[in-house]
């Protein structure tokens, strides 16, 4: 049960977009790719097992600080609140 549960907090990182794909072009990392990424911090499952919670680190460049926001999701299906 916990292997689905880890699957869905990496989707919910990179936002329900697919894995980045090798491209035939690199290029440096540059400041808006470290201020657009966010970390998935803190998963735990709840007593009852229905739900699992997490919090979503993101840094905004504009205001210069950061925000920890708490997500919940069902642990059979569902979308995160």
């Amino acid at each position: 049960m916990r292997l689905p549960v880890a699957i869905l907090l990496i989707a919910v990182a990179f936002g329900g977009q697919a894995l980045p794909q090798a491209s035939p072009t690199t290029r440096l990392v540059g400041v808006n790719d470290l201020f657009g990424r966010r970390e998935v911090q803190h998963p735990q499952i709840t007593r009852h097992g229905r739900y699992s919670a997490y919090t979503v680190l993101s840094t905004l460049l504009k205001d210069d600080k950061s925000q920890t926001r708490i997500w919940m999701v069902p642990t059979a299906d569902g979308e995160a609140v």
